[in-house]
């Protein structure tokens, strides 16, 4: 079978690698089929925000501080246990947490000071300040 299959495409993965790119297209496929138009903040959404306006998001202030054609950039302080409500983008995020302790309702992990959690777009995420008594703060990137 293998043979058969290296015939037809001489570059094919390895089985094993096979099946993790079938398992990773299973679970992007479910994440899609979870999504809810509600949760979308587009591009076009954020577009607007003037650049150093300040607002209250679900208790963590946020400011844009840049944007471009391709690039918005804010700044966010987010008390203890503060957290956003579910959401996803059509645009790449990128985080760089400042201070404090950043995890995710939806994917596991644990964001440190100067640790960096990405975002593609169509993914579904709930980021929150994992400290009950520390201020989060970060700087959040999308990219378009």
């Amino acid at each position: 079978m293998m043979q058969f299959l290296k015939s037809l495409w001489p570059d094919a993965p390895e089985p094993s690698s096979l099946l993790v790119m079938i398992e990773d297209m299973e679970r992007r496929m479910r994440e899609g089929m979870d999504l809810d138009y509600r949760n979308l903040q587009t591009w076009n959404m954020m577009l607007p925000w003037p650049v150093g306006e300040e607002k209250n998001l679900d208790g963590t202030l946020s400011r844009k501080v840049y944007q471009d054609d391709h690039m918005m950039i804010f700044d966010f302080v987010s008390p203890p246990g503060a957290s956003f409500n579910p959401q996803w983008h059509d645009c790449q995020e990128v985080t760089i947490v400042t201070s404090g302790q950043m995890a995710d309702m939806i994917n596991p992990g644990l964001w440190t000071k100067n640790q960096i959690y990405v975002m593609e777009p169509h993914r579904k995420h709930q980021p929150y300040n994992h400290s009950t008594t520390e201020v989060l703060t970060g700087r959040c990137v999308f990219i378009k």
